[in-house]
C-alpha cells in the first residue's frame, strides 16, 4: 500500500479511538475533575501506566476556532476538537503534566491509577489477546469492533488491525496482523495450483512466487489465486503475500516433480522378421503431450533416443523375443519412467515362385514326352530370403533339368523345395502336377530325290521328337517294293534300281506307348541322264549398274534355257548358252536361278542358282536458289539437283516435297534451307543445306514540299511517298530541318501506314532550312533517308513575309517610275 494510503488509514485509525474512549470517562468512573469558570477538565489526574483520554469543556463564550493548546510532559496521541469539548490522548512524559488552552492553565498530577497488560501473537489468522487489567471496565476492539478478551476471534479479513484495550478514560493501543491461512502450499509439476486465503484480504493485495532468482508468477488476490498448470518448474518456491509494501505472508509452495506417462502409438508387439517397425513415443505429464528426452532399449542396448515426440525406427531384428524398454530420463521437472513392452519377431512366411522353361508354373504343367524342362525358382518374402531351393521328382530329388524321355508319358510329382539357411524364414514347398503327354515324332526324308537311271539309291530317314532321336521300326513302301527298317534316330535305306520316271516313296512309323503314329513321303525323280548348269554373275554390285549374268547347260543338248531373279522370268530362249543384262530394280538380296529345260527324254533338265547382294547408291543434292540475294515475303524458285527428291525445311519446319519449287522467307535473318532425303530401297540417306541470309526489302523516300517559303511557326506541308516492294509501310517517320544559318536542328516523329502521306511541320526561327525525311522501317522494309529541300522561313509584316512585301513594293516603284516618265515626256511633248 503506498504510503499516503497507509497515513490516511493511521489518521482514521486515531479518530476511532478518539471516538471509541468515552468523552465522559470522569462520570463513568468516578474519577474527579478540574472545573473553573473558563474550562472543565476531565479526569483531574494522568494515569502513569497507559494512555488517557482527557475531556476539556470550553466556556462557549471562547472562539473555537482561535484555540490554542499547549501541553508540557506528555506524548500526544490525539487531539479532537468538536464544538465547545476538546479531547486529548495522551501518555505522560513527566509530572506533572500542564494544559493550557488560550492561556488558561491546568494542572494535572501523574498518578498510578491502573495498568492494562496484554500479550498477542501477530501473523495468525485468527486474533487473540490476553489481557490483564486493574482498569475497570476494560473491552477490545480491531478497527472499531468490539471483540472478545482473551478469546480466539477469527476475523472477516486478513490484513493490518488497529487494536484499542479501553474503558473509555484510560486505554492502551497496539497494532495487530492477521494472515491468512493460504493452502495448498504443495503441487505436482504440470498440475494448476487454486490458492486460497483463509481469511481473505480485505481488499486485493499483491502474490508473488519467487525463487533466489526470479519472480515467476505475480497475480493479484484477495481469497484467492490461480496458478495455470506449467506455469512453475519443479522445486520450492517463497510465497509472497503482500498487503502494499506489508509482506501478510510468507509461505513455501513446493512444486514436486512430475512422474510422466509414456505412451506408444503405433507400437505391434507380434511382427515378422524384415517388416520395418517404426512407432512414436509421446510422454504425456498431467494429461499434456510434453516433450522429454528418451531412450529405447531392445534387451538392454540402446537402439534410439531423442525428444518426444520421438519416432522410433527400430533396426531389423532376428525372428525371437525381446524387451523392448523405454525410458523417459529424469529431467528438472519430472521423475525418470520407464515402459516395457515385449516384442516377438517370427520368421517370416516365403512364399516360391516356380518357372518351367521361363513361363510361370501353375498347378499342373503339360509337357510333351521329348521335352526337356529347365526348373527355375525364386523364394520371396519380406526381405530377401537366404537358404536354397531343390528340385524333387516323384518324391525323388533331382536336378533343375527335367529329362520327360527319363520319365515317359503319364503324370508325375514336381515339388520346389525351399530350405532356409537361418531361423529367420518358414520353409516353404510348392507342388506341381506334371503331366507327360505322348507327343508327335518327327519323320523326316529328302521331300524330293532324283537318281540317274540304273543307278542304286539310298534315302536318308530321321525319326525324332522335338529334334532328339527317337528308336523304333519303320515301313519303306515304293512301287511294288516293301521292307521294315530299323531306325535308331536316322538310317539309310536302300531301294533297289528303278526305272526313270517318278515315284512316291512313303515311310511310316507305327508308334508307342510314349509317341504318336506317324509317315512321311517323298517324290523320286529317276532321271535319264544329268544335264549340269552353270551360271555366272558377279557376287555384289550397286543399284543403278546393269548386271551380266550368262548361264551354260553341259552337255549342251536341245532345250530351253531360262533366267530367273527371284522367281520371275526375265530371260529364256531355246538355248545351251546365254548372256543377258539385267538392271536391278532395288537393293538387297537377289535369287538368280538359271533353269534348262530338257528337250530330250534321254536327258534331264536342270538349273542352277546364285545370290546377289545389291548396295543401296549413294544420292547428293545440291541446293540452288534463283537468286543472289533474298529479300524477305519475296518468292524463289528452289532447283535441287539430285537423283532423289528430298524433304524441303526451312530453319527445321518443313516445307515440301520436291525438286523444283518455290518458296517464301517471312522474316529477315540467317535461315538455314535444308534438303533431307531418308533413304529408301535404292539409295542411301543424304542431306544438304544452305544457309540463306534474307534482308529487308530496300525503300526509297521522296519528299515533297510546295511551300518552299514560310513564316516562323507556321504549318509547313511535307508529302512523304514511299517505294518499297514490301507493300508494308508501318514505321516512324521522323522529319529533320536543320537551320543552316545556326545550326539548330529540330525533329518531327510520327507514326505513318501508307505509301503517301502529307504531314506538317513548324520551324520557330527565320532562317534557311535543310528538311529531310528519315523513314524508320519495319520487320519487312530498310530504313532510309530521303532526298533534301530547301526551305527558307522569314519574317513577316502584317502577315506578309518580308520578301514577298519587298517583291511587291519593288514592283509598285517601278510601275510608279514607268507612269512619271511617262507623264514627263507628254509634257515635253
Amino acid at each position: 500500500m503506498p504510503q499516503t494510503s497507509k497515513v490516511i488509514a493511521l489518521i482514521l485509525i486515531l479518530v476511532s479511538v478518539a471516538v471509541s474512549i468515552n468523552v465522559y470517562a470522569g462520570s463513568l468512573f468516578n474519577v474527579p475533575y478540574l472545573w473553573d469558570s473558563d474550562m472543565q477538565v476531565y479526569p483531574s489526574a494522568v494515569n502513569a501506566n497507559t494512555y488517557t483520554n482527557i475531556t476539556i469543556i470550553i466556556n462557549s463564550s471562547i472562539n473555537i476556532n482561535s484555540t490554542k493548546i499547549n501541553i508540557t510532559n506528555a506524548i500526544i496521541d490525539f487531539i479532537v476538537i468538536k464544538n465547545n469539548i476538546i479531547n486529548v490522548g495522551l501518555y505522560p512524559t513527566g509530572n506533572p503534566v500542564i494544559i493550557k488552552v488560550n492561556g488558561t492553565e491546568k494542572i494535572l498530577p501523574v498518578e498510578n491509577i491502573c495498568y492494562i497488560n496484554y500479550s498477542s501473537a501477530n501473523f495468525t489468522s485468527k486474533i487473540y489477546v490476553n489481557v490483564s487489567s486493574s482498569c475497570i471496565g476494560i473491552k477490545l476492539y480491531a478497527n472499531g469492533t468490539a471483540v472478545p478478551l482473551n478469546t480466539s476471534y477469527v476475523p472477516p479479513y486478513s490484513g493490518l488491525y488497529s487494536m484499542l484495550l479501553t474503558n473509555g478514560t484510560f486505554y492502551a493501543r497496539f497494532t495487530y496482523i492477521v494472515t491468512p491461512t493460504i493452502s495448498p502450499l504443495s503441487s505436482t509439476y504440470g498440475y494448476g495450483v487454486n490458492l486460497t486465503m483463509s481469511p481473505p484480504l480485505a481488499e486485493p493485495g499483491m502474490l508473488i512466487i519467487e525463487n533466489s532468482s526470479a519472480v515467476l508468477f505475480s497475480a493479484s488476490a484477495q481469497s484467492g489465486a490461480s496458478i495455470p498448470r506449467f506455469a512453475l518448474p519443479a522445486g520450492n518456491f517463497t510465497l509472497l503475500l503482500y498487503e502494499g509494501s506489508l509482506i501478510l505472508a510468507n509461505a513455501t509452495l513446493t512444486i514436486n516433480r512430475a512422474s510422466p506417462e509414456v505412451r506408444l502409438s503405433g507400437f505391434s508387439e507380434r511382427t515378422t522378421y524384415g517388416t520395418p517397425i517404426s512407432y512414436s513415443v509421446v510422454a504425456y505429464v498431467a494429461g499434456a503431450p510434453l516433450k522429454l528426452p528418451v531412450v529405447v532399449l531392445v534387451n538392454g542396448t540402446t537402439v534410439a533416443s531423442g525428444i518426444t515426440p520421438l519416432v522410433v525406427n527400430l533396426p531389423s531384428l532376428d525372428a525371437g523375443v525381446y524387451n523392448v524398454t523405454t525410458v523417459a530420463l529424469q529431467t528438472v521437472n519430472t521423475t525418470e519412467e520407464a515402459l516395457a513392452r515385449y516384442l516377438i519377431v517370427s520368421p517370416a512366411p516365403v512364399s516360391l515362385k516356380v518357372f518351367v522353361n521361363g513361363s510361370t508354373a501353375g498347378s499342373v504343367v503339360v509337357l510333351n514326352y521329348g521335352q526337356v524342362a529347365q526348373i527355375s525358382a525364386r523364394a520371396y518374402s519380406t526381405v530377401e530370403p537366404q537358404g536354397s531351393e531343390a528340385v524333387y521328382v516323384d518324391g525323388r530329388l533331382n536336378g533343375f533339368t527335367i529329362d520327360t524321355m527319363e520319365l515317359g508319358a503319364g503324370v508325375h510329382s514336381l515339388t520346389v523345395a525351399f530350405t532356409p539357411s537361418s531361423r529367420n524364414f518358414l520353409p516353404a514347398y510348392y507342388n506341381v502336377t506334371l503331366v507327360v503327354a505322348r507327343s508327335q515324332p518327327s519323320l523326316s526324308l529328302p521331300y524330293e530325290i532324283k537318281a540317274r537311271y540304273g543307278e542304286s539309291l539310298t534315302i536318308p530317314v530321321r525319326l525324332t521328337v522335338y529334334g532328339r532321336p527317337v528308336q523304333g521300326y519303320v515301313d519303306v513302301r515304293v512301287s511294288n517294293f516293301t521292307e521294315e527298317v530299323f531306325v535308331n534316330g536316322s538310317a539309310a535305306i536302300s531301294l533297289p534300281p528303278l526305272p526313270a520316271g517318278i515315284y512316291t516313296i512313303t515311310v511310316s512309323y507305327p508308334g508307342s506307348p510314349n509317341l504318336f503314329p506317324t509317315s512321311a513321303s517323298a517324290v523320286l525323280i529317276v532321271e535319264s541322264a544329268t544335264v549340269s548348269v552353270e551360271i555366272s554373275a558377279p557376287d555384289r554390285s550397286v543399284y543403278g549398274v546393269p548386271i551380266s549374268i550368262w548361264a551354260r547347260a553341259s552337255p549342251s543338248v536341245a532345250g530351253t534355257l531360262s533366267i530367273y531373279v527371284n522367281n520371275t522370268l526375265i530371260y529364256s530362249a531355246p538355248l545351251s548358252f546365254v548372256n543377258v543384262s539385267w538392271s536391278p530394280p532395288r537393293s538387297g538380296v537377289f535369287n538368280i536361278t538359271a533353269v534348262f529345260q530338257s528337250a530330250s527324254k534321254n536327258y534331264s533338265s536342270g538349273y542352277a542358282t546364285k545370290l546377289i547382294y545389291i548396295s543401296k547408291a549413294n544420292c547428293y543434292i545440291k541446293i540452288l536458289l534463283n537468286s543472289s540475294k533474298v529479300y524477305v515475303l519475296h518468292t524463289y524458285t528452289i532447283l535441287l539437283e539430285s537423283q532423289v527428291t528430298p524433304y524441303i525445311y526451312v530453319d527445321n519446319n518443313y516445307v515440301g516435297k520436291f525438286r523444283l519449287g518455290n518458296i517464301t522467307f517471312n522474316s529477315t535473318g540467317s535461315h538455314i534451307l535444308s534438303a533431307i532425303f531418308p533413304g529408301d530401297d535404292r539409295y542411301y540417306s543424304c542431306k544438304a543445306s544452305a544457309v540463306v541470309e534474307v534482308q529487308k526489302n530496300p525503300s526509297s523516300i521522296i519528299i515533297e514540299i510546295p511551300s518552299r517559303l514560310a513564316l516562323p511557326n507556321s504549318k509547313i506541308d511535307v508529302i512523304v511517298i514511299i517505294s518499297t516492294s514490301a507493300k508494308i509501310y508501318n514505321s516512324t517517320l521522323t522529319i529533320i530541318a536543320q537551320n543552316i544559318n545556326n545550326n539548330n536542328t529540330y525533329s518531327f516523329t510520327e507514326y505513318i501506314n501508307s505509301q503517301r502521306t502529307v504531314t506538317h511541320i513548324e520551324l520557330p526561327a527565320p532562317g534557311s532550312y535543310i528538311v529531310r525525311a528519315y523513314y524508320g522501317g519495319n520487320p519487312y522494309v530498310d530504313a532510309n533517308y530521303s532526298n533534301a529541300e530547301a526551305v527558307t522561313v522569314v519574317e513577316s509584316i502584317l502577315g506578309v513575309p518580308e520578301v514577298l512585301l519587298l517583291g511587291y513594293m519593288a514592283a509598285f516603284g517601278i510601275a510608279y517610275a514607268a507612269v512619271v516618265a511617262i507623264k514627263l515626256k507628254r509634257g515635253k511633248d
